[in-house]
C-alpha cells in the first residue's frame, strides 16, 4: 500500500504498523479532514484480522496539531467497546487502563501508532471473551470450559435486529513451526489453520441445540504448501463437544501436511526430468517446486512452456501453456495459448515417462500453436492501416540501426508504397565511436535511404561532438550533455556526406573488413552501386552550391528566347 500523500510523521508510523505488525492490517480507505494544509491526508480506516474477519476501525489525526495522539473510532457494532474507561460502569468497565501508548505519547516515534493498535487489539479480545460468557447458553458454557485452555482462541459475538444471535470462535490448529518444515521457507509470518466454529444462541424453549457451523480455513501463504480446501472435515456427531472433535481432525491434518511437505521433492524431480529434454528452465519454483518454465523450439518457432504443478501432483496432473516470443497482442503483451490439460497421463508412471509423453505432445501442439498464430497475424495484416506516414530513428554507424533499420524501411515502402517515410538519421563520427566498418554501414544506409525515404532528417555526431568540444569547451562530452542538432536542407551537408565518402572509399580500395559483408551474402557490386550513389548526392549538393543569381537569371532569360523564337 502506498503512504504517498501523509505528512512524514504519520507516513512512519503507519509505515512501521503495516510491516512489523504480526497480523495482516491492511489501509481500506484514506481522506483528509484539514483544510490547512489541503492535499495532506490524515486519517484512514484499518482492517484489522480478528476471529478470521476483519474489524474496521478509524483512526483520525489532526494534521494541524501533530503533538496530539490519534483518535480511534470503533465500528458501530462495538458501540458498547470502552477501552479507556476506568470505572466499573460499561460492559468495557473492568479492562485495564492503558499504561504507555498514550500516556507518553510522542509523534516522532514511529513505533507507537504499532503499540496503540496492538493494546486496543488485546482490549478488544478481552471484550468480546466478556460479551461471550454473558450469554446465557448452557452448551456455550460447557464449550468454552473445554477448550479456554487452548491459547489463541478468538472469540465473537454478533446479534443484530435482522439476524440471530451467534458466537463464533477461531480455533488454531497444530502446535507445529511449519515454516520449519519447508526448506528455504519465504514466509515472514508463521503460518496457521483455524477452525471457524459457529453456535446458533440456543433459546430455552428450543428441544435441541443444533450442530455448529464448521469451516477449516488458514493463512492465504499456506496455499502454496497445501490447500485446506483439499481437506474433508469429520462429521459432527450429535452430542459431541470441540475437546473430542479437535483431536482428530489435528491427527488427519497433521497427516496431510507431512504428505504435502514430502510432495515437494516428487515435484521437484519431475521439472529435473524435464530439463535433459527442454534444456535448463529460465525460471522455477525453487521453494515449492509449483512454477518451471521452459525455453522450447520447433523450426524457427521459438517460444515458451508454461509448467503449473497442483499441490495434488501426480494425481493431478500438470497444466501448460505456451507463450511465443515472436508474437503480441495490441497491448504489446506476448500470445500466450490456452491452458493445456488434456493429454496423455497416468499417475502410475515414472517422472522420465511424464516427461517423454509431455514432450512428445508438445511436438505436435506446437505447430498447432504456431497455426494459430500465423493465422492472426494473417487477420491483423489484412486491417486497413490508418495511418498518414511512417517515422523511423536510427543510426547509421552500428549493424542493427543501418542494416536492420534500412530493411524495415525498404520492407514498410514494399506493403505501403504510398504512405510517407520519414526517417530520423544519426550519421557516424569517428571521434565518437570507435566501430571501424561505420563508414561501410553509414554508406550502405544512405543507398538505401535515397531509394526508400521521402524525408531524412540527418542529425551529424561530428557537428556535435565539434560543437561541445570547441565551444562549450567540454573534453570529454557525454550522452546526455550533448544536445541534438539538425542539419538542415542546405549545401553544406554535402561536407558530411563527403567525409563519409572519403572514409569510405580509403576503405574499399583495399578490400579491408570486407570479408566481414561478403561472407553474409553480399556481393562487392553493392557496394560500388552505394558509393556511386554517395558521390552523387555530394555532386547535387555541389552543384546547387555552385549555381548564381547570374546562371539562374540566364536559365530564364533563354526560357524568353526560346518562347519567342517559337
Amino acid at each position: 500500500m502506498s503512504i504517498d500523500g501523509f505528512p512524514p510523521f504519520i507516513a512512519a508510523q503507519l509505515h512501521y504498523l503495516l510491516n512489523q505488525c504480526t497480523h495482516s492490517i491492511k489501509v481500506d480507505q484514506v481522506w483528509s479532514g484539514s483544510k490547512y494544509p489541503p492535499g495532506l491526508y490524515d486519517r484512514f480506516t484499518l482492517l484489522i484480522p480478528y476471529c478470521l474477519d476483519f474489524i474496521r476501525w478509524d483512526v483520525i489525526y489532526n494534521v494541524e496539531f501533530p503533538l496530539a495522539a490519534p483518535d480511534v473510532i470503533f465500528g458501530p457494532e462495538d458501540e458498547d467497546f470502552h477501552p479507556l474507561s476506568a470505572t466499573s460502569g460499561g460492559r468495557g468497565g473492568d479492562l485495564k487502563p492503558f499504561q504507555k501508548s498514550l500516556q507518553d505519547w510522542n509523534y516522532k516515534d514511529p513505533t507507537l501508532l504499532l503499540a496503540l493498535i496492538q493494546e486496543l487489539r488485546d482490549h478488544y479480545v478481552s471484550y468480546q471473551r466478556k460479551r461471550v460468557g454473558e450469554v446465557d447458553d448452557d452448551r456455550l458454557k460447557f464449550e468454552i470450559s473445554t477448550i479456554v485452555s487452548r491459547e489463541g482462541i478468538e472469540m465473537h459475538m454478533s446479534s443484530g435486529v435482522e439476524k440471530p444471535e451467534e458466537v463464533k470462535f477461531a480455533v488454531p490448529l497444530l502446535d507445529k513451526n511449519i515454516n520449519k518444515m519447508v526448506l528455504g521457507c519465504p514466509w515472514r509470518h508463521q503460518q496457521k489453520m483455524y477452525l471457524q466454529v459457529i453456535y446458533p444462541v440456543s433459546r430455552k424453549y428450543m428441544t435441541a441445540p443444533s450442530a455448529p457451523r464448521l469451516k477449516l480455513m488458514s493463512t492465504p501463504e499456506l496455499k502454496a504448501l497445501f490447500s485446506v480446501d483439499d481437506v474433508k472435515l469429520p462429521s459432527w456427531v450429535e452430542g459431541m463437544c470441540m475437546a473430542e472433535y479437535l483431536p482428530h481432525l489435528e491427527e488427519t491434518l497433521e497427516r496431510q501436511v507431512l504428505e504435502a511437505v514430502s510432495l515437494i521433492d516428487v515435484r521437484r524431480r519431475f521439472i529435473e526430468t524435464l530439463a535433459p529434454l527442454f534444456g535448463r528452465p529460465v525460471e522455477a519454483d525453487s521453494v515449492f517446486c509449483r512454477k518451471a518454465t521452459f525455453l522450447a523450439a520447433s523450426g524457427a518457432f521459438i517460444f515458451l512452456v508454461h509448467f503449473l504443478v497442483s499441490t495434488q501432483f501426480p494425481k493431478q496432473q500438470p497444466s501448460m501453456i505456451l507463450q511465443s516470443t515472436q508474437h503480441f497482442n495490441n497491448h504489446g503483451m506476448p500470445v500466450k495459448s490456452t491452458l493445456l490439460a488434456d493429454y496423455p497421463w497416468s499417475p502410475r508412471w515414472e517422472a522420465s515417462q511424464m516427461a517423454e509423453r509431455i514432450f512428445e505432445f508438445l511436438a505436435d501442439e506446437s505447430l498447432n500453436f504456431k497455426s494459430l498464430l500465423d493465422e492472426l497475424v494473417t487477420a491483423k495484416s489484412s486491417t486497413p492501416l490508418d495511418v498518414a506516414r511512417f517515422q523511423v530513428c536510427h543510426s547509421l554507424g552500428g549493424g542493427t540501426g543501418s542494416g536492420m533499420g534500412t530493411l524495415l524501411i525498404s520492407k514498410i515502402r514494399e506493403e505501403y508504397p504510398d504512405r510517407m517515410m520519414m526517417t530520423f538519421s544519426v550519421f557516424p563520427s569517428p571521434k565518437v565511436s570507435d566501430t571501424v566498418v561505420e563508414p561501410y554501414n553509414a554508406t550502405l544506409s544512405v543507398h538505401q535511404l535515397v531509394e526508400n525515404a521521402d524525408e531524412c532528417m540527418v542529425l551529424d555526431n561530428e557537428a556535435l561532438y565539434d560543437i561541445c568540444f570547441r565551444t562549450l569547451k567540454l573534453s570529454t562530452p557525454s550522452c546526455l550533455k550533448m544536445a541534438s542538432t539538425f542539419v538542415g536542407n542546405s549545401t553544406s551537408i554535402q561536407e558530411m556526406f563527403r567525409r563519409v565518402s572519403e572514409q569510405f572509399t580509403a576503405m574499399f580500395r583495399r578490400k579491408a573488413f570486407l570479408h566481414w559483408y561478403t561472407g553474409e551474402g553480399m556481393d562487392e557490386m553493392e557496394f560500388t552501386e552505394a558509393e556511386s550513389n554517395m558521390n552523387d548526392l555530394v555532386a547535387e549538393y555541389q552543384q546547387y552550391q555552385d549555381a548564381t543569381v547570374d546562371d539562374e537569371g540566364e536559365y530564364d532569360e533563354e526560357g524568353i528566347d526560346e518562347s519567342e523564337e517559337a
